[in-house]
């Protein structure tokens, strides 16, 4: 996460190190030493500092016109335009200066980490003009491009300490006739020319260019609105169906229902305060506030990312102990781990029990296909379609390229092998967890069959395996020297350090077995009520809180100004230890939660307004980053960053999540459960509340 703020902080950090005050006086500029008071003799002209109040687009103009290195081919379009744009500007046309009006200027509070300025996105796209006249017949549109301005070089007279690669980023709008070579050839001199510079380059780039389009739709958009409204008369034909049988008074063919809304909403919103010695009740509060917790964590990411005016409170933010709730917040991850490799155990011995020792593996694995595709195909194809169409902005090609790799390893995520296959280009980036967890699914048997036959042998086995695992991973970032987290990022872009200790299957699994051994403890005592002394309950719920805030601020020391980067080794102990102290904290959980023990805790996360959001929480994890991602895209003005205003946009995306997951669920997640109930001939009650019910994807019915 800092790696996302280093970028945008660093200009920042320098400028706050320079111990020197400048002193404006007439028409020099003279640099006093803050801790003697004298002057060091150098002067500069006052132009040098006029970067802080330059009206650069008018710069622009004047070059044009009375700029005697100024050559564009006469006979060009963009040379026309500029030039009809110049003279309208002299005679006060207002669509010209609408032109002039939606530039970028240069911003205030550069040295506070303004160092974005979007300009007016709209104004200049929707900028038009049709000139008439016997030569030509031209309409001049405009077309809204993001310059990259040399800020460290232009200054350097003011900043001598001020790395030269300091960049400030302005809107402006052109002519759509003009190619960004062009308007660089002019900028490039009329700022070469204010600050008396040279190799100033690469001002403006053609993919920092958008133009004003009309709505137009490809054959992938047709072809997935025809598959979404299919699947919308299906829900309007199973709803009729539904309503007109149960008027009738006849029971409704299950498999024409599938698709009912009356039926899956009456599914998806039930409720029950009534304990079952099959259902973990708690299990429901731990999944959605760790949904919760991962949708948040995404927000603060992607406000990071904005235009943000004040981002030297970001370098200040991210030293603050209630940041690491953020830094430190993917260990929430471990959490899905957990409950899936508890649930897997519960239900998996169960279902064994029931059959005797028999476990339909191929069914097993068609039925959890079955179970998580869908959306995700469904997600897929909406990423690569009718998603382009969800809005635009000056920020809305950078946020949105990501999904565009959809196109290139969509096949990969349906396999769910996107971790490894896709590392690094991954189509919907965030389900490298479906992928692990579908991975140690299918492993799932090597581990149920054992430990059915042969019990605590299995058990002992299983820790064993654990504890290499650990080893494994700890060996790997020392030997490779691996960085686990630094002040320049916690894992926070595409690295090796990523595709090998964070979303490799190997290195999540210890978790996941954690859930399994206390699965099969839990599940030997499911008849019984263990009986402890209240200290040792006290004790227990000491140890679990120390645990769940250690893994949490432990590093909390590392993000201070005065500390030290982490070391390779203090790294891997981190990473190693804190999947391990995660998933114990939870087991301890849900064992007093389970035996009475839970208090508020157990009353809290049994309550059932948490039993719709759990059904919710599979489509939450595929949609919210979806919902976040356009949120951002669309942003057209600056932004100021605080944890208030974070948790403004939280609730915005967080509420629109839900009623998006909602539509999805409705639409193929339930249906699709539904659909395979008739296909398997299962019983409500027994094989879909068990085995292929899973961490992130359960529910409880």
């Amino acid at each position: 996460m800092q790696k996302m703020l280093n970028f945008k902080v660093i200009c920042i950090l320098l400028v706050l190190n320079v111990s020197q005050r400048a002193v404006v006086n007439g028409d020099s500029l003279k640099i006093v030493d803050e801790t003697q008071g004298s002057e060091n003799g150098k002067n500069f002209s006052s132009k040098s500092f006029e970067f802080m109040k330059l009206n650069w687009e008018n710069e622009f103009l004047n070059d044009i016109t009375y700029g005697e290195q100024f050559q564009l081919n006469s006979s060009s379009a963009c040379n026309r335009h500029i030039r009809t744009i110049v003279t309208a500007v002299k005679n006060g046309d207002i669509w010209a200066l609408e032109f002039i009006d939606s530039w970028g200027k240069i911003p205030s509070g550069i040295l506070y980490g303004h160092l974005v300025e979007l300009g007016s996105f709209d104004e200049c796209l929707q900028t038009e003009h049709y000139i008439e006249n016997q030569e030509n017949n031209d309409l001049i549109l405009g077309q809204y491009c993001m310059t990259t301005l040399p800020f460290g070089k232009l200054v350097k007279n003011i900043y001598p300490q001020l790395s030269e690669v300091e960049k400030l980023s302005i809107g402006i709008c052109i002519p759509r006739s003009c190619e960004a070579f062009e308007v660089n050839e002019i900028l490039t001199r009329t700022l070469s020319r204010i600050f008396n510079v040279s190799n100033v380059s690469d001002i403006v780039t053609q993919g920092k260019c958008i133009q004003n389009s009309k709505l137009k739709f490809d054959t992938i958009d047709w072809i997935a609105i025809s598959i979404f409204s299919f699947v919308g008369f299906l829900i309007l034909f199973s709803t009729i169906y539904d309503v007109y049988s149960k008027r009738r008074g006849s029971d409704p063919n299950e498999g024409l229902v599938a698709f009912s809304l009356y039926v899956n909403m009456t599914i998806l919103f039930r409720t029950s305060s009534k304990k079952s010695p099959n259902v973990i009740s708690c299990l429901n509060g731990i999944r959605c506030m760790s949904i919760i917790w991962i949708i948040y964590g995404h927000d603060y990411m992607f406000n990071l990312l904005l235009p943000n005016a004040n981002s030297k409170d970001i370098v200040e933010w991210a030293q603050t102990p209630f940041s690491m709730f953020l830094q430190s917040g993917t260990i929430c991850v471990d959490s899905f781990f957990f409950l899936s490799g508890l649930l897997l155990i519960w239900a998996g011995l169960k279902e064994m029990e029931r059959s005797k020792g028999k476990l339909n593996v191929l069914q097993m694995y068609l039925h959890r296909y079955i179970r998580l595709t869908p959306i995700v195909a469904a997600a897929i194809l909406f990423y690569v379609s009718l998603f382009r169409h969800m809005g635009n902005g000056p920020l809305w090609n950078d946020f949105t390229s990501p999904n565009k790799l959809c196109h290139e390893t969509w096949w990969a995520t349906l396999l769910y092998v996107q971790n490894y296959a896709a590392a690094g280009k991954m189509c919907l980036g965030h389900t490298w967890y479906l992928a692990v967890d579908m991975q140690l699914y299918i492993l799932s048997p090597l581990i149920l069959i054992p430990i059915f036959k042969w019990k605590k042998k299995a058990i002992a086995g299983v820790i064993v395996l654990g504890l290499l695992l650990i080893a494994c991973i700890f060996t790997s970032i020392v030997v490779n020297n691996y960085s686990v987290f630094s002040k320049t990022g916690n894992l926070g872009e595409d690295t090796v350090e990523m595709r090998k200790i964070y979303y490799a299957t190997h290195a999540r699994t210890s978790p996941w077995l954690i859930g399994i051994i206390f699965g099969y403890f839990l599940y030997n005592h499911r008849d019984s009520r263990i009986k402890m002394p209240k200290l040792v309950v006290f004790g227990g719920w000491i140890i679990a809180m120390a645990l769940l805030l250690t893994g949490i601020f432990s590093l909390y020391p590392k993000v201070l100004p005065s500390a030290e980067p982490l070391t390779t080794i203090e790294g891997a102990f981190y990473l190693t230890l804190s999947r391990v102290a995660w998933p114990l904290a939870l087991s301890w959980i849900v064992f007093a939660c389970v035996n009475g023990y839970g208090g508020v805790a157990n009353t809290f996360l049994s309550w059932p307004f948490w039993q719709p959001l759990a059904r919710l929480s599979y489509s939450m994890y595929i949609i919210h980053l979806m919902v976040e991602t356009i949120t951002a895209g669309r942003t057209k003005v600056n932004v100021h960053f605080s944890d208030y205003d974070v948790i403004l946009r939280f609730w915005g995306d967080f509420g629109i999540t839900i009623l998006v997951s909602i539509v999805a669920y409705l639409m193929f997640e339930s249906p699709m459960l539904g659909i395979e109930k008739v296909l398997f001939k299962t019983k409500p009650k027994e094989q879909v509340k068990t085995i292929s019910k899973e961490g992130l994807c359960d529910h409880e019915s």
